[in-house]
Parts: structure tokens; C-alpha cells; sequence
């Protein structure tokens, strides 16, 4: 038997996996854990990928029925669901929001959702993060607090 815990999914990416209008991956502990050990990887990075994330789930699609499949599910991402917003920006044609889902034992689901003209992508991490890491972890860099 398979211990699932390693594999926990969020519902929304279980329900867009088998869509075929919708590209869905799943980036485990061990894969974030071997891309800590890349060259170029600076320690605070490291630690992210290494210690602080346990899972990220990404589910995109650039056509309309992906689109409106992903679009009837983003409501699991509410306050009635326990997700607490945390920022949301609407500039040119684009929203983004992003969310946050307290798990147990001090874990977070953070939930990154852009919804543009053409695309919608929503990104899940998993893990111990705060929001100290979400704020310093920008565009696939950690930035310094000064930034």
C-alpha cells in the first residue's frame, strides 16, 4: 500500500487532472528537495525549496472550455471554505489573487490565482511558509527584505 499522505492533493487540482482542456502538474517534496542542490541556488532558495514547501500543484489553460472548467471550481478558494484572501490586483486585463488555507500542524495552503485574457493559471504550495517567504519569494528568486 502507498502511503497517499506524500501524494495529498488539493480538490481543485484532483478534479482538473483528467481534463483534457487543462494542463495540470505536480511537483513533489523530493523533486523541490533536488532542485534545492542546482547550481545558481542561493541559501535562502534553499531553504524554500528544501525545508519550507511540501508540495506545488500547478493547473493552467489557455483555451475557453479549460478556462470555464478551471472558472466553476476557483470558488473552492473562499472565506466559506476557510481561505482568507490576502491580495488581490487587477491591472490591464489581468487578476490576481492570492489566498491562504491554514492546514495542520502549522502548514499553509497558499493559493496564486491569474486570470488573464487569454490564460488562467492557479498555483498551490503546500508547507510551513509564511508570509514573510511568500513576500520575499518573487519571480522564481528570493528577494532581500529591503527590496
Amino acid at each position: 500500500m502507498v502511503a497517499m499522505g506524500a501524494w495529498a492533493q488539493c480538490p481543485f487540482f484532483s478534479e482538473c487532472e483528467n481534463n483534457k482542456n487543462v494542463t495540470t502538474v505536480f511537483i513533489t517534496k523530493a523533486m523541490l528537495q533536488m532542485a534545492s542542490e542546482l547550481p545558481g541556488v542561493n541559501g535562502d532558495q534553499m531553504t524554500l525549496l528544501r525545508d519550507k514547501i511540501d508540495n506545488v500543484q500547478i493547473v493552467t489553460s489557455e483555451n475557453s472550455s479549460g478556462r470555464k472548467f478551471m472558472e466553476k471550481r476557483i470558488g473552492q478558494f473562499s472565506p466559506a471554505n476557510g481561505y482568507e484572501l490576502l491580495m488581490q490586483v487587477k491591472e490591464d486585463g489581468e487578476n490576481v489573487k492570492i489566498s491562504r488555507l491554514s492546514l495542520s500542524n502549522g502548514k499553509y495552503r497558499y493559493v496564486i490565482v491569474v486570470n488573464e485574457t487569454k490564460e488562467l493559471a492557479v498555483v498551490i504550495a503546500e508547507g510551513r511558509l509564511s508570509l514573510s517567504d511568500m513576500k520575499n519569494f518573487k519571480g522564481g528568486e528570493v528577494v532581500s527584505g529591503n527590496s
